[in-house]
């Protein structure tokens, strides 16, 4: 049995399995993700989601055999020629251990400590007045003018909330060259349903607490009806914080032929609700690699990736 503090649905302690699991998990996201095969992406989840209903996972209080942590090891690569897999069969080995997850705090607090949005501003490669900007999940339109001031972007800003929606069109309706666009991105055109409560709302089930009690059905599109809409071929920054919906958007980004050369500069913010997040992170970034390069990097705050030509 395990006993401790829950850390994602895992448990603190020492488990026969707690070191071996997550790089057969690893693995598995890996390969599929890479395979360009979404199939077998949804069959790891239905294997571990079937063995987790069987046995308790622990997380393991010692180091799995991995080498101590710096901040440095957290960064990750960032460049082509490097073992992917090995080293997300090592960051999962990592993340199981209570050093790790601490570790997981301080990149957060890193990113305010380094000047916070700041660290977007002397990082941004774009022509001022030309540049077109995609923001997903616009929220109150913080990002948006401030990008807009900035730089003097284009920028479509695409938020699915009928009250944000409403507010955004208030406060940008003498800015021609910011379209408020009332849909959010994913893996489809369709509908989802959003989570919310007062000011916050998530896509995701396992962000939502028992506090979210309110629940509204908004529509959905895939990138590549964005940019026919648009009339864009390139974007120079794709900004992502959309509360859960980054995983399946960019999936579907980085496995349809053409999209994820289109943007020349992706900032994401990863939101860590459940364990295999970790995993479905790092294969991203494994195909990211092949055409971007790391600019910054603070996990599961803020990261942005460059094209490399």
């Amino acid at each position: 049995g395990c006993s401790g503090e829950s850390n994602f649905g895992y448990q603190t302690a020492q488990c026969p399995d707690s070191c071996e699991r997550p790089k057969f998990e690893a693995t598995c996201f890996f390969t599929s993700y890479m395979s360009r095969a979404p199939f077998f992406a949804t069959l790891c989840l239905w294997v571990l989601q079937l063995v987790a209903s069987a046995e308790q996972t622990c997380i393991s209080d010692g180091t799995c055999g991995v080498e101590p942590v710096t901040r440095e090891s957290l960064q990750g690569p960032g460049e082509t020629g490097v073992d992917w897999l090995k080293y997300c069969q090592w960051e999962a080995s990592m993340f199981v251990t209570e050093q790790g997850l601490k570790l997981l705090d301080i990149e957060g607090n890193r990113f305010w400590v380094e000047g916070g949005s700041e660290v977007f501003w002397r990082s941004y490669d774009m022509d001022k007045n030309r540049c077109k900007v995609f923001d997903v999940g616009g929220h109150h339109g913080h990002f948006t003018a401030a990008v807009e001031e900035r730089y003097g972007c284009e920028v479509w800003v695409f938020e699915p909330f009928p009250e944000f929606q409403q507010h955004l069109r208030q406060r940008f309706a003498d800015k021609p060259h910011i379209h408020v666009v009332p849909y959010g991105l994913d893996d489809r055109d369709g509908q989802i349903t959003i989570y919310h409560k007062g000011d916050a709302t998530t896509t995701s089930l396992s962000l939502a607490d028992s506090t979210f009690t309110s629940s509204t059905t908004v529509q959905v599109r895939t990138v590549k009806t964005a940019l026919l809409e648009a009339g864009l071929a390139e974007v120079d920054l794709m900004a992502i914080n959309c509360e859960g919906c980054e995983y399946s958007l960019l999936h579907h980004m980085l496995t349809t032929e053409g999209l994820q050369t289109a943007f020349r500069q992706i900032q994401v913010q990863f939101h860590l609700s459940e364990f295999r997040h970790l995993f479905e992170r790092c294969a991203m970034r494994a195909i990211l690699s092949q055409t971007h390069g790391l600019v910054f990097d603070f996990m599961f705050s803020w990261e942005m990736w460059r094209r490399r030509w």
